[in-house]
């Protein structure tokens, strides 16, 4: 029991990509590997060596398998549920595993700045590890759940909720809007200010503001989902 205890202790909030995560998650409700670790990460071509423990880490949490690696079971079983059942028993895991920070945070109220503080004071956390574990743990509350979420969570994770395929076919239609829209800020001859913004990658937009409003809206709600796609698309580090 003692051991057990241990053990439970040593867990820490993953921080793993929501992408990845997304991708474990649709592997595991296919497949029943005996084991996780990390080769069974890299070979499923998840996450690079360098980032496979997230994944590994992350499994552990929500207690699809124990701390050596093996499955567990009955976890894995009602995992492979379809649809909505699917969905509401992996919330079950959700909350289970987050039990705490559901009771300490009123998720219908916070700010994501609440959520990463939460991260930094209960489990020692920097910022640079509370940030994306508030990111993971916002996308899993809402994709898979029902937890209602006070306005700016659910603008925080909007665009990160699609599933993979949804966001390429999204990015495809807006980069071939964008392209034409370049084409006509180039051939028009703008009368008074105006400000636009370009993003240049796998997605390119030339986003316009004309008024303070437009300008803000631009920063606050188009320019985060556009950087939340892209995340999908740039590796973890250079290789």
């Amino acid at each position: 029991m003692d051991n057990k205890i241990e053990e439970e202790k040593e867990l820490r909030p993953p921080y793993a990509s929501s992408g990845q995560v997304d991708q474990t998650i649709d592997l595991l409700r296919r497949t029943t590997p005996k084991k996780i670790d990390s080769q069974f990460v890299i070979d499923n071509k998840i996450a690079t060596a360098t980032n496979a423990f997230r994944i590994v880490e992350f499994l552990k949490w929500l207690g699809i398998c124990n701390q050596d690696g093996t499955i567990n079971e009955e976890v894995i079983k009602k995992l492979k549920f379809v649809g909505e059942e699917g969905d509401k028993y992996l919330m079950e895991l959700i909350k289970k595993s987050y039990s705490t920070l559901f009771k300490r945070v009123d998720l219908t109220v916070a700010r994501k700045d609440d959520i990463i503080n939460f991260f930094i004071s209960n489990y020692g956390f920097g910022y640079s590890l509370a940030k994306p574990a508030a990111n993971l743990f916002l996308h899993l509350c809402e994709k898979y759940g029902t937890t209602p979420l006070s306005e700016e969570l659910r603008k925080k994770t909007h665009l990160s909720t699609l599933k993979h395929g949804e966001v390429k076919r999204k990015i495809a239609q807006l980069g071939k809007s964008e392209v034409r829209e370049s084409k006509k800020i180039r051939e028009e001859s703008y009368k008074g200010d105006v400000a636009v913004i370009t993003v240049r990658g796998k997605i390119s937009a030339n986003l316009e503001a004309r008024t303070k409003e437009q300008l803000k809206d631009i920063l606050e709600n188009q320019l985060p989902k556009i950087f939340d796609a892209l995340n999908l698309f740039l590796p973890d580090e250079e290789g």
